[in-house]
């Protein structure tokens, strides 16, 4: 057999492991970490079912609710309310930026879970409209150089006769 003629067989992909899954680490699982005691305590004075706990997989604060109506084999009984993290997904340390996102999210905030939900959406509506705005604003940006190439131009040099075009079969 020649060097030419070796074959490598692709590997299958597997079946992720549990722990990718955020859900995985819910306050429920045994050994999971807590979030500090000092913090621990500001979350269950705004709501005791409120929980925080550490993902190593992802190395992020998971926020969770107690949702005793959830019957799921991975969640038991919590609902993830969000992953703390910045905008770039970069990690974020415990601070007053969970109380706020928790406050924001609260129907005491909001008045009820409809004026919630009107609040996303008009959020979600100005997002597409500030990102299509971006884009066509790019795209101009990008075929400007190209239509100022284009334009009919005065040739030679000295002063101008008006389009090159104008005397040709004169």
């Amino acid at each position: 057999m020649s060097a030419n003629n070796i074959t490598i067989p692709l590997a299958k992909p597997g079946k992720p492991e549990p722990a990718v899954n955020v859900w995985f680490w819910n306050p429920q699982r045994y050994g999971i970490d807590h979030g500090p005691e000092w913090f621990t305590k500001r979350l269950h004075n705004i709501d005791p079912e409120l929980e925080v706990t550490w993902s190593p997989m992802h190395e992020r604060w998971l926020v969770w609710a107690k949702s005793p109506k959830l019957v799921h084999p991975v969640c038991q009984g919590w609902r993830l309310l969000f992953v703390h993290h910045d905008r770039d997904h970069n990690y974020l340390p415990l601070s007053e930026l969970v109380f706020a996102r928790i406050f924001e999210a609260s129907v005491f905030a909001q008045g009820s879970a409809k004026a919630y939900f009107d609040r996303i959406i008009d959020e979600q509506e100005r997002d597409d409209v500030r990102k299509e705005t971006r884009l066509s604003t790019e795209a101009i940006d990008r075929a400007m150089p190209q239509f100022d190439y284009s334009k009919i131009k005065v040739s030679g040099y000295g002063p101008s006769n008006g389009s090159k075009f104008s005397t040709f079969f004169a």
